[in-house]
């Protein structure tokens, strides 16, 4: 599932690391910090695997184009949600409609 909506594992490590690290008692900055770093450590193998790919002409460049807009203007709207609203809790809670609705409108 992570996979096809183009997060890669990050959807299911960053939570699960969070939630541990919340579990064994370390600091809330501690665990933002090792559970949002996976994510950048995982960027470099990312990439050269595009790389390669992308030097056997396995790389659909007409589907980048089609779902990378949809992609930028999500992480675009999430950013804006997050930095616009002042309270923490109503803005989780709206981009928690928007990301399960975008389930729901995927798979509908």
């Amino acid at each position: 599932m992570a996979g096809l909506l183009g997060v890669g594992g990050g959807l299911i490590t960053v939570p699960f690391l969070y939630y541990a690290l919340t579990v064994l008692e370390f600091e809330l900055a501690t665990s933002n910090a090792l559970s949002s770093w996976n994510v950048f450590c995982n960027n470099n193998p990312n990439v050269n695997n595009f790389d390669q790919s992308y030097e056997f002409n396995a790389v659909d460049f007409n589907m980048v184009k089609c779902y990378g807009i949809f992609m930028l203007l999500g992480v675009y709207s999430g950013d804006i949600i997050c930095c616009k609203s002042k309270d923490t809790n109503s803005s989780t809670i709206l981009l928690n409609i928007c990301f399960y609705g975008g389930f729901i409108i995927l798979f509908s």
